[in-house]
Formats: C-alpha cells, structure tokens, sequence
C-alpha cells in the first residue's frame, strides 16, 4: 500500500477518559476536582504515548498518521472553554503529537461539533490534519475555515452525514461534493470524506455519489 497513506487510531486524552468517569462527572472534576481529571487524563495519555510510540517504532516508517480522537465541541459550541483546553488538553496533547512527530508521522485531530475557537491553539499544538469538518455545526462554515486555517492545516471531511448523506438525493451529493472540492480544495491541503462514519441509514447511490464524483475532482 505504498501508494496510500496508512494510519494508526485510537489516541485520546479527553474522550476515552469520559468514557470510563462519565462526561458529566469528568466536567465536573475540571473545576470540582481538578486533581482527579488531571490523574485519569495522564494515565490514557501515558498508556497512548507509550503504545504508539511503540507501535510507530515497531513499524519503521510504514505508518503515514496517528489520529487522535478527542471530541471538545457540541452541535452549538465547545464542552468547555479555552482556558480549561490550555490547561486540560492542550499538554496531553502535546506528548501525544510530540512523540509522533519524532517519527516522521503526521497527526490528525478528531473532534465533532463546533470547535472554532479551539483551532488556532490545535495548530500551535503541531496538528497537521482537521478531522471531521462537521459543517452542520455552527459556525463550521467552509469557506471560513478554508481562509482562516487552510494554509496551515490539511482539512478532512465535510461531506455531511446527519442529514445530506441519509436524506438527500445521488445528484445533492454530488453537488455538495463539488462545492467542497471547489472550496476547500482550493490550492491543495484537503481530504474529501464524509463528516464521520457512514451509518447503515445512507444509501449505496449515495456512498458511489460521495465516491464517484470525489475521483472527478481534479481540485481534490
């Protein structure tokens, strides 16, 4: 597979952890107990930094990209603000990114939801690759993302999987498809794909649409 880029999944510093506390009890420890969230944060960092450093090591430069999954945004706005990012997530992080930039491996950044004003700080951080664009959200427009980061930062995504992707028809798909390639294809640095994983709600016309008319893009 020399030809494609191979990636390695599965990092978080935020999600797994809420995962195991629960989202209303870890955003609780943020301010109630920061102790605590700063205990269960390190422990899936120090698991994440030493597993995929191994791993990236073990593979010898046959692994592209690490993706880290730590989504920080709901549909309106963030789960919380800057300050806890910077104090919460952004150090995490930083090992994370750190250790595979050491490896000569890309990162890419997942977070659903409205992220906006996380970006600047996820760019100073070392992330090369946005993932999902979910342009549903608010304020995930693309043409303002493209302008705002797009020279600093590969975008992946934007194709719309709430409610294009499982209501809308072969030829809206295809439409969508050539504005984002259109937009954010402009000058390179974007991954056409949908917004996150494709349900069994989305229709087989619709996946070949998404694919079919990605290929013909000659901006992508």
């Amino acid at each position: 597979w020399s030809d494609l880029a191979v990636m390695a999944s599965g990092a978080s510093v935020w999600q797994h952890p809420s995962f195991l506390r629960g989202m209303e009890n870890l955003l609780t420890d943020l301010l109630a107990e920061p102790a605590m969230a700063e205990f269960l944060l390190d422990r899936f960092t120090d698991f994440y930094v030493a597993y995929f450093d191994r791993m990236l090591a073990a593979a010898r430069g046959r692994i592209d990209i690490l993706r880290i999954a730590d989504d920080l945004g709901t549909q309106t706005g963030l789960l919380f603000g800057p300050e806890m990012f910077a104090t919460f997530i952004a150090p995490r992080l930083k090992r994370l990114i750190e250790m595979a930039h050491r490896h000569g491996v890309k990162v890419m950044f997942h977070s659903c939801g409205s992220i906006v004003p996380f970006i600047e700080q996820l760019i100073e951080l070392g992330v090369d690759i946005l993932d999902p664009l979910q342009v549903s959200a608010v304020n995930m427009e693309p043409q303002m993302l493209k302008d705002r980061f797009g020279s600093r930062l590969c975008l992946h995504g934007s194709i719309d999987t709430q409610h294009l992707l499982p209501k809308g028809t072969p030829d809206e798909v295809a439409a969508t498809v050539r504005r984002m390639c259109r937009i954010l294809g402009r000058d390179g640095g974007f991954i056409l794909a949908p917004c996150h994983v494709l349900q069994v709600d989305v229709s087989t016309a619709n996946v070949l649409a998404l694919y079919d008319t990605g290929f013909a893009c000659t901006s992508c």
